[in-house]
């Protein structure tokens, strides 16, 4: 959820800064939000690969006439998700378009105020 949360803030202030007429800055904001959005989405998937790749495990021992009570016990034994493995510079990438994501909202206030 802490990854939606940034992207919907720097699309309030991209939505903001564009509608006060800064298409400059509304457009930094936008870019930034995408950012966000791809490199949650790299740290999803690899958090995500251990169970992915259990789940097609399952499905080919189903394939090839796994009996189905069988596959339905390993389905209860599904692993866990891994946030360890999404790698650092994704984080990195997500933490600054954030941060620069945040910044654009407050200057989007301020302006507003002004």
């Amino acid at each position: 959820m802490g990854g939606w949360i940034g992207i919907i803030v720097t699309g309030t202030g991209a939505a903001m800064l564009l509608r006060m007429g800064h298409a400059w800055l509304g457009g930094v904001a936008i870019a930034s939000a995408v950012v966000q959005f791809w490199s949650f989405g790299i740290m999803h998937n690899f958090a995500y690969e251990p169970v992915a790749r259990y789940m097609r495990a399952i499905e080919q021992l189903r394939k090839h006439g796994f009996p189905e009570n069988d596959a339905k016990a390993l389905e209860a034994m599904k692993p866990e998700t891994d946030p360890d493995l999404a790698p650092n510079w994704a984080a990195m990438l997500n933490f600054l378009a954030t941060l620069v994501g945040f910044g654009l909202l407050i200057t989007a206030f301020v302006l507003w105020l002004v």
